[in-house]
Formats: structure tokens, C-alpha cells, sequence
């Protein structure tokens, strides 16, 4: 393998230990203890290089088993391990697509962290911050051990961690007794706690380590509320936190997104219900211009016919003015209807063009009025509207109690 390093691979990559397993060197033989027996040495090996294989075959080789795209760079301000493109359950089945949310570039951060002697190595702190910590620990037997593992050691290596979960029933959630356990200790062991909007008995699970006063629980809970009923109401607690550390007070803060940010669409989760909603935007701005062209040729047609059926019923026969594209712009230039047709009263005229239009466009509305109304639906089509949900208020529905049970009026309910 250090061959392989040195003859023009930045490093060795999953294929070359693949190739070393198959060539069967003394080294490895003496590792396996097959004293010369292959089948001794196949099954010793077999194990791993099935491992290996489904890492280098299928859409995951393009992560483990080619050459990286983009090295980790430690002296940079920021490195972010970006999995949120892997499709749900891909943590369950392909536990190495997650690990690295979890303990990312532990090897590069050891090899430029100084050792205790003098070195000319600048001395470099990290801080990890594992978002959805509950998809690393439950991507596979073990991962709870390292993450265990790095927050008890993190102070010797100078490495930090902000561990990011939903809620403590998602450490509770794990398979074994012993990881449960160990994954109550990572919280057990933070030496600050950041919470947003909980429940109250998510409060409660959480009082036995971090007493919150009655106060602060308040003020937590109310962030757990739900917005109103309008698509456009902003939820309240929609970027406050309250901090705590150990038995001081809890001080509250808001996050405030940049408008970079804000622009960039990154933190938005809510996209799939809003792209609808904006896609529907976009599709009227694009219709807008022909809807108009249409209607205003629509308006000139209905004056045209309009102003030759009158001429026709006044004994005039039919007026000279033809129907061109230029019609509407000479219409313009004379004034009005009564520009173009001069023996005509234009109040007569417009009266028959309107007639003429709604007797057009009617038929045409109720076609896409009934086309609209089935449409194909959409997640946001299929939330309550405020009529929905109207007769479950407080007022009818005491109303529809007291019409079912008129002895509850007379108690004042």
C-alpha cells in the first residue's frame, strides 16, 4: 500500500487493498494465521473483502472507492460534510455515508494537532457540529461508541462538538440497553444546552439534568405553538433558543439569517410545500402578457361585429372598416368607436360588443373554471382551510353541544 502511495496516487484507494488481499503476500498471510492453507486464508479474508466490495460497487463507490474531488482542507475556516442528498434510509443501510457527519476528519485533525512535544506545528482547536445526530447514531453498531469515544477524549485532541438533535426520545430511541445508555451520557456530559420550542413533558424529561424555572419553561413551551391559521403566519418559535448552563439562569437569543442566506434558499426545509406556491407565481407572470393579447384582440373582434350588426339593424348595411390586427391601434388614433364608425351612436356599439363578449367568453370561463376546480392537487391543496376546521372553535362547536343538549344552556355553557 505505501508503494502504491508513492507511484503517482495521492493515496491508496479500496481496488489496491483489494489487490493486495488477492495476491496473498507473506505479510498478510502471517496475519491471518493460514499456515499456508488458502482455504484457511479465504475464509479469514472473505469477510473483509465482501465488506469492501459493496463499498466500491454501486453509487457508492463514487464516494469510497475513486480518487476525492475535494481534500479536506484544516485551514480552512469552515469544512461542511454535506449528506443531506442521500436518500432516506441510506444511513440504515450504508452506515460509512453517514459517519462522517458525525466525527468528520478525525484522522486529518490528529495529524495536525501538536503532541505534548515541542513540535513547529502551530497549535489548531476544531469544533465538530453533527446535525441530526440521530441518523449517526442509528446508522450501525458502533457509531454511538465513537461518538461516545471523542466527546469523553475531545479535551486532550482540542476538539469541540455541538451535538444537533430533535429531541431526547430520539436517544432513547436506539436498539440496545448499552447504547441508550452511552447516548444519555453525551447529553449528560454538555456542558451547555441550547433548546428551542419543546413540550411540557419533553421539559420533563429534561428537569432531572437541567432544572428550567417556571418562567423559562413558559417561555419554552410557547415556542413549541403552532402557527395561525394563515399559510403566511410565521411560526413563533422560529429561530429563538433558550441557553443553559448548568444551574445559572437561561438566556434567550433569536437566530437572524443574513440576506444572503435568506436568498440562497439553504436553510429553507419548508421548499417542497412553498415551490408550488411560487411555481404558481411564475406561471401566471408568464401567462400574463398573452392573456392580455388575447382579451384585447377579443375586445376589438366584439367592437368590430358589434358596430357592423348595429349598422345592419339601423338600415345602413355593413361598414367598411375591416377587421385587421391593425383594427385596435386605429381604434386608438380615432378616438373611440366613434372615430371609425361616425353614423353609429358608440354607446349603441360598445353595448352590442359587450354583449358579444360575454356571450363568447362565457362558455369559455365555465370550461376552465370546471378544469381548475380539478385540477391535479398539491401538499399545500390538502391542508383545512379556515372553514374546515370553523365548526371545531370554541364558539360553534359549544353552540352545535347546546343545540344537541339544550339542558346545557340553561348552565351556561
Amino acid at each position: 500500500m505505501a508503494d502504491v502511495a508513492h507511484h503517482g496516487q495521492l493515496a491508496p484507494l479500496l481496488k489496491h487493498l483489494i489487490a493486495l488481499l488477492e495476491a496473498r503476500p507473506g505479510a498478510v498471510q502471517a496475519v491471518t494465521l493460514d499456515r499456508g492453507n488458502l482455504k484457511r486464508y479465504r475464509d479469514a479474508v472473505d469477510p473483509l473483502m465482501r465488506s469492501l466490495g459493496s463499498l466500491t460497487d454501486g453509487p457508492l463507490g463514487a464516494v469510497f472507492a475513486r480518487p476525492t474531488t475535494e481534500r479536506l482542507r484544516l485551514d480552512a475556516p469552515a469544512v461542511c460534510v454535506d449528506v443531506s442528498a442521500s436518500p432516506p434510509g441510506t444511513c440504515s443501510s450504508k452506515p460509512p455515508l453517514c459517519w462522517p457527519a458525525g466525527q468528520p476528519g478525525s484522522a486529518r485533525w490528529k495529524q495536525r494537532t501538536p503532541s505534548p512535544t515541542p513540535e513547529p506545528a502551530p497549535q489548531r482547536r476544531f469544533l465538530v457540529v453533527p446535525d441530526e445526530l440521530w441518523r449517526v447514531l442509528r446508522a450501525g453498531e458502533g457509531l454511538v461508541d465513537r461518538v461516545d469515544e471523542l466527546s469523553r477524549l475531545n479535551r486532550a485532541q482540542g476538539v469541540g462538538q455541538c451535538l444537533i438533535t430533535h429531541s431526547l426520545a430520539d436517544l432513547a430511541a436506539l436498539r440496545s440497553q448499552d447504547d441508550r445508555a452511552k447516548a444519555r451520557g453525551l447529553f449528560e456530559r454538555c456542558g451547555a444546552l441550547v433548546v428551542g420550542g419543546l413540550p411540557r413533558q419533553e421539559l420533563a424529561a429534561l428537569a432531572g439534568d437541567v432544572p428550567f424555572t417556571t418562567a423559562e419553561a413558559d417561555l419554552v413551551t410557547s415556542w413549541s405553538m403552532p402557527p395561525g391559521w394563515s399559510a403566511a403566519a410565521e411560526p413563533p418559535g422560529r429561530g429563538r433558543f433558550l441557553l443553559k448552563v448548568g444551574q445559572r439562569p437561561g438566556v434567550p437569543f433569536r437566530t437572524e439569517l443574513t440576506a444572503a442566506e435568506t436568498a440562497s434558499g439553504v436553510h429553507d426545509t419548508n421548499s417542497r410545500w412553498t415551490a408550488r406556491r411560487a411555481g404558481a407565481g411564475e406561471l401566471a407572470a408568464a401567462w400574463a402578457v398573452p392573456v392580455l393579447a388575447l382579451l384585447a384582440a377579443i375586445a376589438t373582434g366584439a367592437l368590430w361585429a358589434g358596430a357592423g350588426l348595429v349598422s345592419l339593424a339601423t338600415g345602413n348595411g355593413w361598414p367598411a372598416v375591416a377587421l385587421t390586427p391593425s383594427l385596435l391601434v386605429d381604434l386608438a388614433r380615432s378616438g373611440g368607436p366613434a372615430g371609425l364608425w361616425p353614423a353609429l351612436d358608440p354607446t349603441v356599439v360598445v353595448a352590442a360588443a359587450v354583449v358579444l363578449a360575454v356571450l363568447l367568453l362565457a362558455p369559455a370561463a365555465l370550461v376552465g373554471r370546471r378544469l381548475w376546480r380539478h385540477r391535479p392537487a398539491g401538499p399545500a391543496r390538502s391542508l383545512a382551510r379556515r372553514g374546515d376546521v370553523a365548526p371545531m372553535l370554541a364558539a360553534p362547536a359549544a353552540a352545535k353541544a347546546r343545540a344537541l343538549r339544550p339542558t346545557l344552556a340553561s348552565r351556561g355553557i
